[in-house]
């Protein structure tokens, strides 16, 4: 399993992650569309190939805007190519991949990724200090367990303050403002008897269960060949 990107020098970028998954299905779609207005032989002939290559580049982009560990990084690399590949095998469908990104999408791993980024964001260039740093990783490790676990209400993320836009991104806040909601998100993870242990959140392995939920056991075995 993969941990926040925490401590100093960690870096986090705001992101939109539901949003930008459901944008990849999208592309995919017009590009099916563009295929069925040009035409053309190679068109016809090689049209999964390159939606296959719209979905992968749009994966791509969102895993790593993610900035999540090697391992995890490389796990969900992996596991998009493989559903990407059945897609291009014709071994699932475009819809289908539209239903994986959506299950995925509302996975609790994923509802709180802006909070690690929060840690990165915010935490690592603030002015607090060291011992208030530490801390405050602690803290949001410990709050987005709660919610991972069922403990914390995901609505408590518009609730406690969490400074995003409409678009789930993350917008400034000062030193003042980061010591307040640290506060809060203590208070409910406190609240909660969530442990005061640092946390790991395993991204990867929601989106392998997001692809076997859609598509069932044994999604990515190769076809038997003709008879």
């Amino acid at each position: 399993m993969a941990e926040f990107k925490g401590g100093p020098g960690a870096a986090g970028q705001p992101q939109a992650q539901s949003s930008s998954l459901l944008k990849i299905f999208g592309i995919g779609c017009l590009i099916i569309f563009a295929i069925l207005l040009i035409g053309g032989v190679y068109a016809a002939l090689n049209w999964r190939s390159m939606v296959g290559s719209a979905f992968r580049a749009g994966f791509d982009e969102t895993i790593k805007e993610l900035d999540l560990s090697k391992e995890q990084d490389q796990r969900l690399r992996d596991i998009s190519d493989r559903v990407i590949a059945a897609f291009e095998d014709e071994r699932i469908s475009a819809d289908q991949i539209g239903q994986v990104v959506e299950e995925f999408s509302h996975s609790p791993a994923v509802i709180i990724v802006p909070i690690a980024v929060f840690g990165g964001k915010y935490i690592d260039p603030s002015q607090l200090s060291d011992t208030e740093k530490e801390a405050g990783w602690l803290t949001i490790e410990r709050y987005a367990r709660g919610i991972q676990e069922g403990v914390i209400d995901p609505d408590d993320l518009k609730k406690i303050g969490l400074p995003m836009n409409e678009n789930r991104q993350l917008t400034e806040i000062s030193d003042e403002e980061l010591r307040a909601l640290l506060g809060r998100m203590k208070g409910r993870a406190d609240d909660a008897a969530v442990p005061e242990e640092h946390h790991e959140i395993d991204i990867a392995t929601a989106l392998e269960e997001a692809v076997t939920a859609v598509l069932g056991e044994g999604w990515d075995q190769p076809r038997d060949p003709p008879k």
